[in-house]
């Protein structure tokens, strides 16, 4: 896994771009949406296509944040 793939550099990726990935009306935080577009700016846009990838386990970590925060 290279540095930006790295769980920790996900996650504060993430914490940096999750605002734009907010519903309006419900206030959560679409995860397949942040996932998507983490995986666009790092790569080929492939990596998430295995569920099993640990962005996914992050964007639930950051949706946790946004709820306890709203």
């Amino acid at each position: 896994m290279t540095g930006s793939s790295s769980p920790l550099a996900i996650k504060a990726w993430m914490r940096d771009n999750a605002e734009g990935h907010v519903d309006a009306k419900t206030g959560e935080l679409n995860c397949t949406s942040l996932t998507e577009a983490w995986d666009a700016a790092h790569g080929e846009g492939g990596a998430t296509l295995d569920p099993l990838h640990p962005a996914w386990d992050v964007a639930v970590e950051i949706a946790g944040e946004v709820e306890e925060r709203s």
